[in-house]
């Protein structure tokens, strides 16, 4: 098993520093500059964990500061289960966390939806009456209205071919596939 924890690169480089296996550590030789923050633990230790971020992708190092990594449980869905076959409308719904202010849910599509592979989309998806920011903790879809608003073109590159993909005649949601659904919770200044 991998001790490390945190990993800091500068540039998309080789690592400038790594945490120990507490994630801990403090070191000097940073020079001021921007640079990308991320855990070094392989993910399938991490399937039943989830990071929570204030919304951040890089630190500006200009002085000495503090960064954490927190995990914790992911939001657990409660309907619709995987597998489940949904019809035009369809309710998604989850366990409430304390402390978020409200949610957002995303639909996640690929080039190939069969095989989950090629390029994917996250679609932020929302209820129907309109709303990105879900107070609550449901939101009820329309998929047909989905597929009416959502586009991603329908076209793609095979070496030089352009290719028609599904979702170009049948819309973004494909029926007969499961889609994976991400449901993040946030606080009033996006924190969580």
């Amino acid at each position: 098993m991998n001790d490390e924890i945190g990993v800091f690169y500068n540039g998309g480089n080789f690592p400038v520093a790594i945490t120990d296996k507490n994630g801990e550590f403090e070191t000097l030789g940073f020079t001021q500059g921007v640079y990308d923050v991320g855990i070094g633990i392989n993910t399938s230790q991490l399937y039943d964990k989830v990071f929570l971020r204030q919304n951040i992708n890089s630190i500006q190092l200009n002085k000495d500061i503090d960064f954490d990594f927190n995990l914790s449980n992911p939001i657990r869905i409660k309907n619709p289960l995987p597998g489940t076959t949904i019809e035009e409308k369809f309710e998604v719904s989850w366990d409430e966390v304390k402390g978020v202010d409200y949610y957002t849910v995303e639909a996640i599509t690929f080039g190939n939806p069969k095989k989950k592979s090629g390029s994917s989309f996250r679609h932020p998806l929302h209820h129907e009456n309109g709303e990105y920011k879900i107070e609550g903790n449901n939101i009820k879809f329309n998929i047909k209205k989905l597929n009416e608003n959502i586009g991603i073109g329908g076209l793609s590159f095979d070496g030089e071919e352009m290719l028609v993909n599904p979702s170009g005649i049948l819309g973004t949601f494909t029926p007969n596939i499961e889609y994976p659904i991400v449901v993040n919770g946030y606080d009033k200044v996006r924190g969580i």
